[in-house]
């Protein structure tokens, strides 16, 4: 007589197995990719602000340069390109992959035309010339907590708004040609 096979003999594990996960690994793989997804839409947010900051001081005459465009002594880096992948930033914009170090303005901007430097959240120097500048330009400065050098080049800013400036931010060096 033939005995029944043992029940308790290992089994091949079916290949249908491999496939399932646990609600666990569902709610992990979904909270580590929105939070990817979160940092790469704050990335995109700075890249279309600072892009709309540079359009403007272009409309305005000024110029901008980016980090990629000198090395570290400051030294300009004749025909630099952005970095990153060519067909990453095809994808996501030049202005995800680079950062505004530089704004000149010395094009004698009015004060309300200043509103667009708002745009820059990394560190930046700026130079503003004109006799349109006064202090009520320096004002939308205010915001800019990481500018570094600031160049005042025969501008109306009296020695007081340049004061009031300083004690807003103190990491900001302030150099006034006249």
């Amino acid at each position: 007589m033939e005995t029944d096979a043992d029940p308790n003999a290992a089994q091949p594990k079916s290949r249908r197995r491999w496939y399932q996960y646990s609600l666990r690994t569902l709610l992990i793989v979904v909270t580590l990719a929105g939070c990817g997804f979160g940092w790469l839409g704050v990335k995109m947010r700075e890249a279309r602000e600072q892009r709309a900051a540079v359009d403007a001081i272009k409309k305005l005459g000024g110029y901008v340069v980016y980090d990629y465009e000198s090395d570290s002594r400051g030294v300009r880096v004749p025909n630099a390109t952005p970095p990153g992948p060519a067909w990453l930033r095809s994808i996501l914009g030049d202005d995800c992959f680079r950062t505004v170090t530089e704004v000149n303005l010395n094009t004698d901007p009015a004060d309300a035309d200043l509103e667009c430097l708002r745009g820059f959240t990394s560190r930046v120097a700026l130079g503003l010339g004109g006799e349109r500048v006064t202090d009520a330009a320096l004002e939308h400065l205010k915001g800019m907590t990481r500018l570094e050098m600031l160049e005042l080049d025969s501008t109306l800013v009296t020695d007081a708004g340049a004061a009031k400036l300083q004690m807003a931010l103190p990491n900001c060096e302030i150099v006034r040609y006249r």
